[in-house]
């Protein structure tokens, strides 16, 4: 996604009034700046989040490879909000809202994600777009902006370089 599109997309959540906006824009930050796979994010649980050091333990990774993912402070700030939402601190760290509005201690499925992805690109006019784009645009950003590929592959949870390449969509 070029920046205008995800400034878009992730502006859609923004705009989303309680407990689901506060829920949807930090889904959607985490996906987009730091390149988790859905998958990882829906593994995520409250302990994993390090509020101190600004980092993601991914442990239920491809490979059942466990990694450290930074996260930027402006999803810091986002992540904080939508844990105040959450009553007590143990549990999945992204779960169902109930109708009413009440957040639930269920994990969100995957599925729900890939759903809320599209849902929120279709409102942003964005014709095409998945959780899995949302982690091509992480990696060829952070190319962009200068990341050595070596760092971008551990973030991104690659064991191989060359797995890497294959997300990079500069030019």
């Amino acid at each position: 996604l070029s920046k205008a599109q995800l400034g878009r997309l992730l502006g859609g959540a923004r705009a989303v009034k309680g407990a689901i906006g506060s829920r949807d824009s930090a889904i959607l930050q985490v996906l987009a700046y730091t390149g988790l796979r859905r998958d990882e994010l829906v593994h995520l649980t409250t302990t994993d989040y390090d509020t101190e050091c600004g980092e993601l333990r991914v442990r239920a990774g491809k490979g059942r490879r466990q990694r450290f993912v930074p996260v930027p402070k402006r999803v810091q700030t986002v992540l904080n909000r939508w844990l105040k939402w959450l009553e007590d601190g143990a549990g999945p760290l992204f779960c169902q809202i109930r109708r009413g509005g009440g957040v639930t201690r269920k994990a969100l499925a995957g599925t729900t994600i890939y759903t809320l992805v599209k849902r929120y690109a279709k409102e942003a006019g964005i014709r095409h777009c998945t959780p899995h784009d949302l982690r091509r645009t992480f990696i060829t950003h952070q190319l962009v902006r200068g990341v050595d590929i070596n760092t971008v592959r551990r973030y991104a949870g690659h064991s191989d370089i060359n797995t890497t390449t294959l997300y990079d969509y500069r030019g």
